[in-house]
């Protein structure tokens, strides 16, 4: 008896084997995606988000030079904008606000001038209190009347600019009126119902409008101290207008409209020139730079001028001599500013009929290098007549200079001849004031979302003082 073998296993029976299957591909994401192109809104949004950007940018960098100089009350103004614009460019990147509504709250660019400071008393302009003594306190100098300081020849405004003395009147200088001393002091409050833009608008109204009205004041009291009543009446109507603008635009911005547009216009007026700082019977002369001319080939040598007044020093005869030495000629204008004095006899009764034949002869020559064997050699001359002294107090002009006198320039000469008073009669130059005036169109204030705007209604102006 063997062991029974044991039985083959049967062998399993293979599946059928369909189409071998195609491998799948590993997909890139970034290589599938499709370019799309921003929509209108994206970019609507991000033009917002660059203005408001460049905006922060601006007024930060006004904001550090101020107050790098010192002026702390434009630098507090340029931070409370900078503050403004960094949150409107936080509702613009979440989504809190429009960027059509941004954009239009957004503030100018570039950043405009602050608005003056509220004026504040000097130390010496307070009220101190001091123990009671026995010396008698000296009176003060009575206020004087404007129809003698016209007849006093040293109140009259001069033509070299500061402040005309005993008046307190900005001055003319080279025909155009100085006003650095004058400032509005109207002041405006911030409305949060208006935009950034709004609110700086308003303050530069305000400011415009109160400032108009001193110097209205400042001209009709020269214009009184002229006799000329016309022209006061009018600058006293156009100080009113001014006023009741200014209130107006108070009240506007408080109530929350929107600012008026406004017209600027100029009113004409006249000015009485003098230069009281010169002496009476003084000609002061300034040659106060050389161009070159078209053939000019003296550029870079140094040259003399020499200058000779025909008119003779009070009890001598002859003629007055000056000069100036030692000038390097630039390519283009040479800056020189050099002064001289020369006198002349004004009580003399010829004298104005001296002037219309007197003249200011200049030449210009070129220096030698050896001087102690050689002269100067002479190659630009000409002349200036003094015949408009007679009813001016100045004359500022370019002098051709040419070969021999005659001829075509050279160089020209600008100089400038001053005296006290003219000769004859006043100087009186005509010059324009430059003054705002408001339209009636003030946006109605902003009205609460699904009520309908109201009507616009012109805002009620506070009473004049």
């Amino acid at each position: 008896g063997g062991e029974a073998e044991e039985a083959p296993k049967p062998k399993p029976i293979p599946k059928p084997q369909g189409p071998p299957a195609a491998k799948k591909l590993k997909s890139n994401k970034t290589n599938n995606k499709k370019a799309r192109a921003p929509s209108k809104s994206e970019e609507a949004k991000n033009k917002a988000l660059a203005r408001a950007a460049t905006c922060v940018s601006e007024y930060r960098k006004v904001c550090l030079k101020m107050n790098k100089e010192g002026n702390k009350h434009a630098a507090k103004f340029y931070l409370t904008h900078t503050k403004n614009v960094k949150a409107i460019h936080a509702k613009i990147k979440s989504g809190a606000m429009a960027p059509a509504a941004a954009l239009a709250a957004l503030p100018p660019l570039p950043p405009p001038p602050a608005p003056s400071p509220p004026l504040r008393k000097k130390p010496s302009q307070r009220r101190v209190t001091r123990p009671k003594t026995t010396t008698p306190a000296k009176p003060k100098p009575r206020a004087r009347n404007p129809a003698s300081a016209a007849r006093n020849p040293k109140s009259t405004p001069t033509g070299g600019g500061g402040t005309a003395p005993g008046t307190g009147t900005p001055t003319l200088s080279s025909g155009t009126p100085s006003w650095a001393g004058v400032r509005g002091d109207a002041k405006s409050k911030d409305n949060p119902t208006l935009s950034a833009k709004q609110n700086i608008e308003y303050a530069m109204l305000i400011e415009r409008t109160s400032r108009q009205a001193q110097i209205m004041q400042i001209e009709a009291k020269n214009a009184l101290a002229q006799k000329d009543r016309e022209t006061a009446r009018q600058l006293v109507r156009l100080r009113q207008q001014s006023l009741k603008d200014t209130n107006m635009l108070q009240t506007a911005q408080e109530r929350g409209y929107g600012p008026a547009s406004h017209e600027l216009n100029t009113f004409q007026v006249k000015k009485l020139w003098s230069h009281p700082e010169i002496k009476a019977e003084e000609i002061v002369f300034t040659l106060k730079s050389i161009h070159g001319g078209k053939n000019d080939a003296k550029q870079g040598a140094t040259v003399n001028v020499k200058y000779e007044l025909t008119l003779p020093k009070p009890g001598k005869t002859g003629t007055q001599k000056g000069s100036k030495t030692g000038i390097k000629l630039l390519q283009g204008v040479t800056q020189i500013d050099h002064k001289q004095i020369f006198s002349f006899k004004r009580s003399s009764r010829s004298m104005p009929r001296r002037f219309e034949r007197a003249k200011l002869t200049f030449s210009i020559s070129e220096a030698a290098r050896m001087a102690l064997f050689f002269s100067d050699k002479e190659f630009a001359k000409g002349d200036l007549r003094l015949a408009e002294l007679r009813e001016r107090c100045e004359i500022h002009k370019r002098v051709p200079l040419s070969k021999n006198g005659r001829g075509e320039a050279i160089v020209e000469a600008e100089v400038r001849v001053e005296i006290r008073e003219p000769l004859e009669g006043q100087d009186l130059r005509g010059f324009g004031i430059e003054y705002v005036s408001l339209n009636d169109d003030f946006e109605p204030p902003a009205s609460a979302a699904g009520a309908p705007a109201p009507a616009a209604t012109e805002p009620t102006p506070a009473k004049t003082p």
